[in-house]
């Protein structure tokens, strides 16, 4: 036994997103019925705020009695609470596929390099010469420009340094956080540019900020594009009955 029956319909219809999120009535109609239970996920405070509320929202007009309990943390912290049995899954950059632990592709993530208008034309850069120098994965135009980033154990703020590094770049860093809602903010506001997953992008910032803003993606540049797995561990013989106990729907232990 790897899942119960409802842990495989969320691990399966999380892997196609919001634009197919419309099947799961059909396809997990034969196990709503009377089922309770927990669900426990493991999953980035950054990557919860973009990804979960529509996943929970959609799971939730299949499965009313179903709680989902988020586990927010680190990658590491999530990968641990998941080896421990504190979770059921982990949705994280990590692909683990040792002893008991299992994973599958949930999707790509992309980065966008975001700055101000305000900031990109007091520093006289030329857009155009910009994305050019993008598409060929270098970020040289943007030499003297300062960056607000991630912090080094965040895997946008190790990629972003590693491809400034590559560009030849000591980057001015005006501040540095783990929360990249508060990188967004202070780049809106002129600070620095930053480096910011696509999917809480596209969340973030209302229409009007949105004008202020210059967005150029990197989704063709491979230094700043990643992964992102659905891990989980397979049960024992012996995990069964107590999984069974605790939750008959939806823990996998």
């Amino acid at each position: 036994m790897e899942l119960t029956y409802a842990g495989e319909a969320f691990l399966k219809h999380a892997k196609i997103m919001e634009q197919e999120l419309e099947n799961l009535n059909h396809e997990m109609s034969d196990i709503t019925g009377q089922h309770r239970g927990v669900l426990h996920i493991g999953i980035g405070f950054t990557r919860s705020h973009a990804i979960m509320p529509a996943l929970i929202a959609k799971f939730q007009q299949t499965y009313p009695n179903v709680e989902i309990v988020l586990k927010e943390a680190t990658n590491r912290e999530v990968q641990i609470a998941l080896e421990k049995g504190e979770c059921d899954l982990a949705i994280s950059r990590r692909n683990r596929k040792a002893g008991e632990i299992k994973s599958e592709l949930f999707y790509e993530e992309q980065v966008y390099l975001i700055l101000s208008r305000e900031l990109l034309s007091s520093l006289r850069i030329d857009k155009t010469t910009l994305q050019k120098q993008l598409k060929k994965g270098n970020l040289h135009a943007l030499k003297d420009c300062p960056f607000v980033m991630c912090s080094q154990d965040d895997i946008v703020g190790e990629m972003e340094r590693d491809f400034l590094k590559h560009s030849g770049i000591l980057p001015q860093v005006k501040a540095t956080s783990d929360n990249i809602e508060t990188l967004l903010t202070l780049c809106n506001m002129s600070v620095g540019a930053c480096l910011c997953p696509d999917k809480l992008y596209e969340i973030t910032f209302s229409e009007n900020e949105y004008e202020q803003l210059e967005v150029f993606s990197l989704r063709k540049t491979s230094q700043v594009s990643y992964s992102v797995f659905v891990s989980y561990r397979q049960l024992s013989v012996e995990d069964d009955c107590r999984v069974y106990q605790n939750c008959k729907a939806c823990t996998i232990g």
